[in-house]
């Protein structure tokens, strides 16, 4: 693109982190992600979201928390984690069966000031429920 005088802008940069997920690539998204800057673009929420989901995808759910912590300390502000963005890693967590885990970053969310929608809510009452941990998923119901 830019050889033919077009500058990729973010949108075209989550396209292409996408593509490097959706063919478990991940580590090279990773790669991508980290030079976006140098090449003169600034990632997103959507771009570290498509990481976040990449990785979990991978059943790599805390290598996506630890991405996920470096955005929320991201001490610029520019690329915060949101709702989306914990919901991802919560259902990571589930899937891999680390249900205390998911259940922690679930309030840690809160904690955050991030509030939860329904699919967290409805994520986290399910996998409690399935979990045998009926008491806890009516707490957060």
């Amino acid at each position: 693109m830019p050889e033919l005088g077009c500058t990729p802008d973010v949108v075209s940069y989550n396209i292409l982190l996408k593509g490097f997920c959706n063919d478990n690539r991940a580590e090279e998204a990773l790669e991508l992600l980290q030079r976006m800057p140098e090449l003169g673009c600034t990632a997103n929420v959507v771009s570290y979201s498509i990481l976040l989901k990449g990785f979990c995808n991978d059943n790599r759910a805390e290598e996506a928390l630890e991405l996920q912590h470096m955005m929320a300390n991201d001490q610029g502000r520019h690329c915060r984690p949101d709702v989306v963005s914990y919901n991802t890693v919560i259902n990571g967590f589930f899937t891999e069966g680390q249900v205390d885990k998911a259940y922690n970053l679930f309030l840690e969310m809160m904690d955050r000031g991030i509030q939860p929608n329904v699919v967290t809510y409805t994520t986290v009452i399910d996998v409690l429920c399935k979990a045998q941990m009926v008491d806890r998923a009516n707490g957060v119901f």
